[in-house]
């Protein structure tokens, strides 16, 4: 399982030169609504930026709705808005994209308090007019295939440790490897429906010609609404 976890990006890209990107700070706003035993509504505000805190990167909205098909199967099908700055030059460039995405997640208990979780994710981008497909540093429609494993280990007074590795690659044209986000987190209660998540990411992310490690540093509110009994 660990070395599974720590497998980290295809051959092809060593041949390529790595160079340090920006370090940056993820900021996000979970919510979890839980609709029913079956079905839950979760959205997420997400900003990122420098940790100077002198660029935006990106903001970044999701809605999807998951639904469980058992104590070990869930799907879910959703929606993100999202706006990109890519710095080009001497100018700052705005990616604007619509995406659909759907998923698979497979959860395997593995002891009493360590669970494996293996997710499988489908993205349809769809980059809308700007001066970026203008240019052509991006094409209009791209279609990226995600897959995560992630370990959770429920801790004392109900913290939960995860480590997970994700891998993903997009398409038209050849299949190509896009990221990968090695990640580790700690997610501390606060109470019974918030709870704060502090958490680091090593991400690599491949280009034309080069390869960018970037050190990020995440931190979410998780915020989950139960069901009310009857």
């Amino acid at each position: 399982l660990i070395s599974f976890l720590f497998i980290i990006i295809p051959v092809q890209s060593f041949g390529q030169r790595w160079i340090n990107g920006d370090d940056l700070l993820w900021t996000r706003y979970l919510v979890s609504w839980n609709l029913s035993n079956r079905y839950t509504w979760v959205q997420e505000l997400d900003n990122r930026m420098t940790t100077s805190l002198d660029r935006r990167v990106q903001t970044i909205y999701h809605s999807h709705l998951r639904r469980a098909f058992s104590s070990s199967h869930e799907g879910a099908i959703g929606l993100s808005l999202s706006h990109v700055q890519r710095p080009l030059a001497n100018e700052t460039v705005d990616i604007p994209e619509v995406r659909l995405f759907e998923e698979w997640i497979h959860r395997i208990p593995l002891h009493k308090n360590g669970l494996f979780h293996s997710r499988i994710r489908l993205d349809q981008r769809f980059f809308l007019p700007s001066e970026a497909t203008e240019l052509a540093i991006i094409p209009p429609f791209q279609f990226r295939f995600r897959y995560q494993a992630q370990y959770r280990l429920l801790l004392p007074k109900n913290f939960v440790w995860r480590i997970s590795n994700e891998w993903m690659g997009h398409t038209p044209a050849a299949f190509v490897f896009d990221q990968n986000r090695l990640a580790s987190s700690i997610e501390i209660p606060v109470s019974p429906q918030m709870a704060i998540e502090a958490g680091y990411i090593w991400l690599l992310s491949r280009g034309r010609t080069q390869v960018s490690s970037i050190d990020v540093f995440r931190l979410t509110l998780h915020h989950r609404i139960h069901k009310k009994k009857a």
